[in-house]
């Protein structure tokens, strides 16, 4: 049997659907060339391009063909991401043993060909029983260069053969000039693979200044945001929401809320937001801790009714819901892989293709800058910024607005010629990638450089936008020719 016809025949028998053709070329084509150039092969993919799949389709092909082989699978510091794992393996009817590790004594007695485990589980077990060939890591950006050395140090134990890291954010990865393979945001929204959500913008009167953010455009850990225009911010945005935003659900009642997860700076911040939806009688879930701590509290929110979860950090991590509709990031940082994280949050297709959204508040003093970064952000979806973005900004070329200037007269016989003027872009109403696709002409694509370069040599009053919706929402149709 050719590799081509037992994949195509893996995914019909096993998950009963058709390979995607992206799946087809990886597993047939681009897999196999990379391994034999490195023993270490990124795969970099989206959420809801099913590379988690892809690659129990690859363990099991491997393992037919090395059946005395074992491979170890690490997935990040929680259980719910272990057990996650482990049910796509177990919902996908496959051939070959495995096993989820859930203590460390189990590992002696542990006999299966795939073991799936945390770091923290293997790390100090004395292990003279197990041998690996192969280490495939979930979630590979979080933990795969982490300070602790859990993953070096496992490496260093086991001498793997072939190490498959699976990401859906590569820029570590490109900095470290890995082989990647990607499949990115753009081939799977045309596919119909993935959500198309739209960007809605919010303002708030959050206190911020340039010298509040650290090294890596987050907010500083002693930046405190306060809590009354923490309320004023929700306020803004209900209001946001309620007159344009219509199909959210929240026009008659905010009670109508779908799945929604607020992403906040600290703990403090979001006891701030649970306290404001109290006063509406709306029970709302805490998560401040990427660990086991409340992992309860996720599978809640995944299981329950209730719909909304206020976050501290784990809005990044990898945890699969479909019926996601919203995410609203309140926690004000700018970091591009940060922002692309959370915005793949909420690209995977709904169940019922309900429409997504991602609300950014935006604090006022600083509007045009978190425009441009979020402009960088969302950029990846593009496959040439998406391999090639290494973590460092200045040379990821983003879209920004061409808007045609009138004709004025400079004072002299020849009235100066019209030109254009050049604004970050208001994201409003309409689904991004089919905004930046419906006409380049319209756009300048830039450096964030040369944006940054050109910012600085002029005032900030002179890149203000105006803020009024309709405003925005006539310009956007008309300069894109959106009905």
């Amino acid at each position: 049997m050719t590799y081509q016809n037992f994949y195509e025949k893996w995914y019909k028998d096993h998950k009963n659907y058709t390979i995607r053709p992206y799946a087809n070329r990886i597993l047939n084509e681009e897999l196999p060339k990379a391994f034999i150039k490195n023993n270490i092969v990124v795969l970099a993919a989206a959420p809801n391009s099913g590379k988690t799949l892809l690659s129990i389709a690859w363990m099991e092909k491997y393992l037919i063909d090395n059946p005395t082989h074992k491979i170890l699978v690490l997935t990040h510091g929680q259980s719910l991401l272990r057990n996650q794992f482990y049910n796509d393996i177990k919902q996908s009817r496959v051939n070959f043993s495995f096993e989820k590790i859930t203590k460390s004594k189990d590992f002696h007695q542990a006999g299966k060909q795939v073991l799936i485990t945390l770091p923290h589980t293997i790390i100090n077990v004395i292990d003279e029983v197990n041998s690996f060939n192969v280490l495939i890591v979930d979630e590979a950006h979080h933990f795969y260069y982490a300070e602790d050395g859990m993953v070096a140090r496992i490496i260093d134990r086991y001498k793997f053969e072939k190490q498959l890291l699976l990401t859906g954010t590569p820029a570590i990865f490109v900095a470290h000039k890995m082989e990647i393979i990607a499949v990115a945001l753009e081939e799977l929204i045309e596919g119909e693979w993935a959500s198309d959500p739209i960007i809605v913008i919010s303002n708030s009167t959050y206190d911020i200044k340039e010298k509040d953010f650290n090294a890596s455009d987050e907010l500083k850990k002693e930046v405190k945001l306060d809590k009354a225009e923490t309320f004023e911010t929700l306020n803004r945005l209900l209001t946001i929401i309620e007159r344009y935003m219509s199909k959210t659900g929240w026009t008659n009642s905010i009670q109508s809320l779908g799945k929604t997860m607020i992403v906040a700076k600290n703990t403090s911040q979001a006891k701030d937001i649970q306290i404001y939806f109290n006063s509406f009688k709306i029970e709302t879930l805490i998560s401040t801790y990427n660990t086991d701590r409340h992992s309860d509290i996720i599978n809640r929110f995944i299981e329950d009714d209730i719909n909304i979860i206020i976050v501290v950090d784990r809005g990044i991590l990898g945890f699969n819901l479909p019926t996601l509709v919203n995410i609203i990031d309140m926690k004000c940082g700018k970091n591009i892989s940060n922002l692309f994280q959370l915005f793949n949050r909420i690209t995977r297709l709904h169940p019922e293709g309900n429409q997504k959204y991602f609300f950014k508040i935006v604090p006022e003093s600083h509007e045009n800058e978190y425009l441009y970064m979020l402009s960088a952000a969302i950029s990846l979806i593009f496959k040439d910024n998406y391999i090639k973005y290494n973590g460092t900004p200045d040379e990821l070329v983003i879209p920004i607005l061409k808007i045609p200037m009138k004709q004025e007269d400079n004072g002299k016989k020849n009235k100066g010629k019209a030109g254009w003027k050049f604004e970050p872009i208001k994201y409003i109403d309409i689904p991004v990638y089919r905004m930046w696709k419906q006409s380049n002409e319209n756009f300048s694509w830039n450096t964030l450089k040369s944006i940054h370069k050109d910012m600085y040599h002029r005032r900030w009053s002179e890149y203000t936008i105006e803020v009024n919706y309709q405003y925005c929402l006539e310009t956007v149709k008309n300069y894109y020719k959106i009905a």
